[in-house]
């Protein structure tokens, strides 16, 4: 039991020690009552944007002729939307066309002959069609033999028909052996 002696000495240092802790809890702020929360907003934050996905671009594949018989198609990678119909031309005997170039010309106002040349194998070609000012850029992509060939070539022809009227001097192609590139 505590005296009354001692509980006089108590209770002053237990009121000092109570004071001192409101004054501490007054001057750092932890003390002061909480601040009432912001109103919501009117009107509710609009959601994050989705992202948008890129589909694919639709792809045709072709047959196309050989005159030694070979197994040689060509997918179509058309980025512009606007190629309608795409089929094999009949090529001749021999080559006509260079081996680093695609040479094109108009069949119709909205059709576009294709003509390159390649070895007389087997092969899995590809075009890639893309919009370039008001007309549009091909890439086609040739995959070198990877095997002993005949050293003569071959013609490879392919015919595009558009959405639209089209000229081949709104058109540049190009050819490419495989998918890597020098350096």
């Amino acid at each position: 039991m505590i005296s009354k002696s001692q509980r006089s000495r108590i209770v002053p240092l237990l009121g000092a020690i109570a004071l001192a802790a409101v004054l501490s809890a007054c001057s750092s702020g932890t003390g002061a009552a909480p601040a009432s929360p912001l109103p919501a907003p009117a009107t509710p934050a609009p959601d994050a944007p989705t992202p948008v996905t890129s589909l694919p671009a639709p792809t045709t594949l072709v047959d196309l002729e050989s005159t030694s018989g070979q197994d040689v198609t060509i997918d179509i990678v058309d980025r512009t939307g606007a190629i309608t119909g795409a089929k094999s031309g009949l090529p001749a005997e021999g080559v006509s066309f260079p081996t680093d170039a695609v040479v094109i010309e108009n069949i119709g106002p909205r059709t576009l002959r294709l003509g390159w040349s390649d070895f007389p194998v087997d092969n899995e070609l590809r075009l890639f069609v893309d919009p370039v000012g008001v007309g549009y850029r091909l890439l086609v992509i040739q995959p070198a033999p990877t095997g002993p060939v005949d050293a003569m070539g071959e013609d490879r022809i392919l015919e595009l028909t558009f959405d639209r009227d089209v000229s081949a001097a709104e058109v540049e192609a190009f050819i490419q052996e495989g998918l890597d590139t020098p350096g």
